[in-house]
């Protein structure tokens, strides 16, 4: 989209809002105070004292597009680190905590990774076409479920070090994840592709599981979100028709999630503790469609010239408990994931600033077949 034309529908907007007659806005009464109660910040006020600065791009964009571009940012900036965890979880290989040992072996398992995401609501929201203009979004909180599955393939069984204990074993990892769509009133989350992405990885066994020790290994895997788009319907007017879309598009999250596990089988229980970093590097665009409807008729502005940009660094603890039967194991997890950085925030979610800090739990569950 080219800015010429941009600045030309600024202008015939103006000119068309100039011909209209002045508001009149009712007069509000007036309520005393008592001089002993100090006045507490409203929320608004509080939102503009946490609020950071205009992304650069959205400060050189147009004022009519202004608004809507900043608001797209913060919405990237606060749906990214969330959406991480719902795809690289915490154990990469779920109930095949430790090495194959066998060449030639292999285990296939599936789960669904349950991440307690908050997500911005556009309900009440109004876009400014006159600058940037910082708003207080409610936010909902819900569970999005992502189904992943694995394979695991035996490379090398391993060194025997004697009195059955074995180091060394290497696994390669693949995986398939699928990401479905999300949609409320005003807000929706969906793919803009094919709705799976593949995945890639290996395992390192440092120890073999024996009588008497655990097994611990070392596992690298990368997995993807296929492009998706977090697109709301807001109004440019006070309860007027949400006929106008913000949001981001080609949103594409790569992961690359390193762990350690140790694991433990007492009989048909196992337990299984890890930790490890993952490193996220997110992308997307603006998507701003802005419908201006004057007495000269219906002014319509597209953008979707601005790309955002981030890069997280966040550290994953998770657990998992599994009840081994003949041929299949059943796996249940708990895990979470917190650091990262993210810049402050121009308009404010729930009344605060969105940062990356904010932990984000998941939950999980599964199956794995090992032959």
């Amino acid at each position: 989209m080219m800015i010429q034309p941009v600045l030309e529908a600024v202008k015939l907007v103006a000119a068309v809002r100039a011909l209209q007659p002045p508001r009149v806005h009712e007069a509000k009464p007036v309520h005393r105070r008592s001089l002993r109660q100090p006045r507490q910040p409203d929320r608004f006020t509080r939102c503009r004292r946490a609020a950071g600065t205009l992304d650069p791009q959205c400060a050189e964009s147009p004022r009519l597009l202004q608004d809507a571009c900043q608001k797209s940012a913060d919405v990237f900036n606060l749906a990214a680190p969330q959406l991480g965890p719902g795809v690289a979880g915490g154990n990469p290989s779920f109930g095949g905590e430790g090495a194959l040992g066998r060449l030639g072996a292999w285990s296939v398992g599936g789960r669904v990774n349950f991440v307690r995401a908050r997500l911005p609501r556009f309900s009440g929201v109004r876009l400014s076409t006159g600058g940037a203009q910082s708003t207080d979004f409610q936010t909902a909180e819900t569970t999005v479920p992502v189904p992943t599955a694995d394979l695991a393939l035996g490379l090398f069984g391993g060194v025997r070090l004697g009195a059955g204990v074995r180091v060394g074993a290497l696994d390669a990892l693949a995986s398939l994840t699928y990401v479905p769509d999300y949609h409320e009133e005003d807000v929706s989350v969906s793919t803009s592709g094919r709705p799976v992405e593949f995945g890639y990885g290996a395992r390192l066994g440092l120890l073999q599981e024996s009588r008497f020790l655990p097994s611990v290994a070392v596992t690298y895997l990368r997995r993807d979100i296929p492009d998706s788009e977090v697109l709301g319907r807001v109004s440019t007017t006070s309860g007027g028709e949400r006929n106008d879309t913000i949001g981001v598009t080609g949103l594409r999250t790569e992961t690359h999630a390193w762990r350690t596990v140790a694991s433990k089988r007492v009989a048909w229980l196992g337990l299984a503790v890890g930790a490890g970093q993952d490193r996220y590097s997110s992308r997307g665009s603006l998507r701003g469609v802005l419908n201006e409807s004057t007495p000269l008729g219906s002014v319509r502005l597209e953008a979707e010239e601005y790309d955002f940009r981030q890069r997280q660094t966040r550290t994953s603890y998770f657990a998992d408990l599994s009840l081994h039967l003949p041929l299949v194991t059943l796996v249940g997890e708990v895990g979470q994931v917190r650091g990262g950085s993210v810049p402050r925030s121009f308009n404010a979610f729930d009344g605060s600033y969105t940062r990356a800090e904010e932990e984000v739990t998941y939950f999980a569950a599964g199956l794995r077949l090992r032959l």
